[in-house]
């Protein structure tokens, strides 16, 4: 479990009240994640990792740790 990881799923929790057990391995589909929360995720990792990842590739990873990947495959 990778802190850029833990930190997105901070993000889910707490600025967009992802309710019950979510981890870095949950499967967005499990949740019912929007695009709508998935673009302005998007916004907010550009602003914290300096990477810009579209709403669309986001919720095609899938999950917090792949987009953590996505995050810092790049550095």
């Amino acid at each position: 479990m990778s802190a850029v990881a833990d930190r997105i799923v901070g993000l889910l929790v707490e600025k967009f009240a992802v309710e019950g057990e979510v981890t870095p391995a949950t499967r967005f589909s499990d949740i019912d994640i929007d695009s709508l929360v998935m673009l302005e995720l998007s916004v907010i990792l550009e602003h914290e990792y300096g990477r810009r990842i579209p709403g669309d590739e986001l919720m095609d990873a899938g999950n917090a740790d792949a987009i953590a990947d996505l995050l810092t495959a790049a550095r």
